[in-house]
């Protein structure tokens, strides 16, 4: 894959995790041969059988592949919830069932897993999605327990900050 990721596309939820590139494909004008029609107070919109491009519009590309029904170790998932990407093109995948992060480079090739299931310093509960924070190289964790954790980048735990007194 190259450097810089195209437009990425991650599908989950305990499927295999696939990054896909959309690319636009130029299509050239025709003339439209439906019609239009109002019949009382109603506008009666007709298509032709035959598509107005006969060429696709848009195609998809895979261009990695993570996981899989036959994926294992630190290529198998739980349950995909989110994800994100660094400026590097590194990927963070959220689990939300297993509670961490698995990181992986640009080329795919497993790196490091983020957090632990749990509530103490490090540990994640009920994890909803991941963030990350550019400028101060940090990795944010939202959770549905009412907290967010932070990680930098590299996975060493900075800290929790708590909203049960704002919920």
């Amino acid at each position: 894959m190259s450097g810089r990721l195209r437009k990425a596309l991650l599908l989950g939820l305990g499927l295999p995790a696939l990054i896909v590139s959309a690319i636009l494909v130029a299509a050239p004008q025709g003339k439209w041969k439906g019609t239009i029609a109002k019949e009382g107070e109603v506008t009666v919109i007709e298509n032709p059988q035959e598509p107005l491009y006969k060429t696709p519009v848009l195609e998809l590309t895979e261009d990695l592949s993570l996981g899989g029904p036959d994926a294992q170790g630190e290529y198998a998932f739980s349950q995909i919830r989110h994800f994100a990407v660094d400026d590097s093109g590194a990927i963070y995948v959220l689990d939300y069932k297993d509670a961490h992060i698995k990181v992986f480079d640009a080329s795919g090739k497993y790196l490091r897993t983020i957090g632990r299931k749990g509530q103490g310093p490090g540990e994640i509960e009920a994890p909803r999605s991941v963030s990350i924070n550019r400028d101060a190289g940090e990795l944010a964790v939202i959770q549905t327990s009412r907290r967010m954790s932070f990680f930098k980048l590299d996975g060493t735990f900075l800290r929790h900050l708590s909203f049960k007194e704002i919920w």
